[in-house]
């Protein structure tokens, strides 16, 4: 949703509206799980902030890749993300 809504000002693109509902229909059924697990307690603030801090990134990441001039194959732009992903995952678990 935030990417929805910052795409027309930022790259200059619309948004249909059947992507709006399909958004809105997706983070509803993230409020739904994330209510009905924060429900059991014991979650840290932790778990709600490495989610955040991740979509962050990916939206970061989501807008320098579109304003940049040069289009890579999207098997090259998915080993990218797995490697970096896979070497932040590793120095988060050590």
């Amino acid at each position: 949703i935030v990417v929805a809504t910052l795409v027309g000002p930022v790259l200059g693109l619309r948004v249909r509206r059947a992507q709006w509902l399909g958004l809105f229909g997706g983070a509803a059924g993230v409020v739904l799980v994330v209510t009905s697990q924060s429900a059991e307690g014991g979650t840290g603030v932790a778990a709600y902030l490495f989610p955040l801090l991740a979509m962050a990134c990916l939206i970061a990441g989501t807008f320098i890749d579109r304003r940049s001039p040069s289009r890579l194959p999207v098997l090259t732009t998915l080993t990218v993300h797995v490697c970096v992903t896979s070497a932040a995952l590793i120095l988060a678990s050590l």
